[in-house]
């Protein structure tokens, strides 16, 4: 058993190569270059590890085996530093839009319970039994509370010295990631829940806690440079039942792939969530143009399209994108 749990079948015999090395081996595996100083510069940049992960779909298939270690002929530098670049800007494209959707549940969160207490926060009776049965409350409270003392913002320092140095919800909430502000929507009661739910256009509080924890992963994948062309969502977005958001009913129609899993769905079930949130929250927003701009412009090749990111035939004339 490996230090992640994982039963292991071989010790890593792997040996450290030095860069020289490193372009001699992808080479001899088949990538493509016009030069040595480019193939150098691109590992300096990226890296060996992280350049083959964008590789992998350009693995050689033989009858008696899986894979090898080989790549396709035709496999080019100059054709992956485009993928690599294409990623990075969805990456930047995923979290333009995860900003959106957080700092709206920001103001939604603090407005709505502001209005019962506006210290909500610190009262048990804001949540949901089970919840704070679960001391999932406390635990939520603690890492609160740990923002709060660490913080450098201004608006802290000022109530620390004007009042008793408890934040008021409508404050607190701009010291919260997603992560937390997710948490805290989770565990709301349900009469608290339901109407931010219903706010943003979204038909029950169970939905938008799913969605929200899809988003938070996809966030945190996106902003520790993770690689999300193709990748499979761990959280996936739960889809809407019986057309109850018409503009995301499609994605009961497209199942992920079978015995999966996670479900087997790529990015795109949690782009058109953002896409519908972003929406509701700004019908002028320009995300759902900015994604299927990317979309448009992704570097094909004959082995790789935006069917790899779960894009499939005709997504452009669903309604969620026509707007």
């Amino acid at each position: 058993m490996n230090a992640s749990g994982i039963a292991a079948s071989s010790p890593y015999d792997q040996p450290w190569l030095s860069l020289d090395e490193q372009v001699d081996h992808l080479a001899a595996r088949g990538l493509e270059f016009d030069s040595r100083e480019d193939a150098t510069a691109a590992l300096t940049r990226i890296g060996y590890f992280r350049l083959t992960g964008y590789l992998r779909p350009f693995l050689r298939h033989r009858p008696d085996t899986p894979e090898d270690d080989t790549y396709i002929p035709g496999t080019s530098l100059d054709y992956i530093l485009r993928l690599v670049d294409a990623d990075r800007r969805l990456r930047q494209i995923i979290l333009d839009g995860v900003d959106r959707i957080e700092v709206s549940l920001r103001m939604r969160l603090g407005h709505t319970l502001g209005e019962v207490d506006p210290f909500a926060h610190l009262n048990a009776a804001t949540f949901d039994p089970t919840f704070v049965r679960r001391y999932k409350y406390a635990r939520w409270l603690a890492g609160v509370s740990e923002n709060h003392l660490r913080s450098g913002e201004q608006f802290v320092r000022t109530y620390a010295e004007k009042y008793d140095g408890d934040l008021p919800i409508w404050a607190l909430v701009e010291l919260l990631g997603l992560g937390q502000l997710a948490t805290m929507y989770d565990g709301l009661r349900d009469d608290l829940a339901t109407p931010i739910a219903n706010d943003l256009g979204v038909p029950d509080r169970d939905l938008l806690r799913s969605w929200l924890a899809a988003i938070n992963d996809i966030r945190n994948a996106a902003a520790h440079h993770v690689r999300l062309f193709n990748r499979y969502l761990v959280i996936a977005p739960m889809r809407p039942r019986n057309g109850s958001v018409p503009a995301l009913a499609h994605l009961a129609e497209h199942p992920g792939a079978e015995g999966h899993p996670t479900g087997g769905f790529r990015i795109y079930n949690v782009a058109a969530v953002i896409a519908y949130l972003t929406q509701q929250i700004d019908p002028q927003s320009t995300w759902t143009s900015d994604m299927s701009g990317f979309v448009a412009s992704f570097p094909r090749h004959r082995l790789l399209g935006a069917d790899s990111m779960g894009f499939f035939d005709g997504w452009m004339f669903e309604e969620i994108w026509r707007g």
